[in-house]
């Protein structure tokens, strides 16, 4: 599942994905990806942290009471340029923090 209300950013992951035989769902925001879940299994979700009406900060929160085994399948995709507030919403969740982040303009 890729969750994020960027539409061109979806578009171009979700074909990437579906090109390598991957089948791809998408929801535009934390509050549509919860419906979803309620009645589809994934693998594992790619989760933008800033979107309108349900954020993926929120989001997470959520699925750690509901659905902790998937919380370790999720990966979050985020264009926030402030590390130092990533860093501190990670927090506790620090390991899940990728120490090989990678810039945008890494990715072909």
């Amino acid at each position: 599942m890729l969750i994020d209300d960027e539409t061109s950013f979806v578009q171009a992951l979700a074909r990437l994905l579906q090109r390598d035989g991957y089948t791809v769902h998408t929801a535009d925001n934390g509050q549509h990806a919860l419906a979803q879940l309620r009645t589809q299994c994934y693998d594992v979700i790619l989760c933008d942290l800033h979107m309108p009406a349900l954020d993926g900060h929120t989001l997470y929160a959520l699925m750690r009471q509901q659905s902790p085994d998937l919380c370790q399948r999720m990966i979050f995709v985020t264009c926030v340029l402030d590390t130092f507030f990533c860093l501190g919403w990670f927090g506790p969740y620090r390991r899940l923090w990728p120490h090989n982040a990678i810039h945008f303009s890494e990715v072909h």
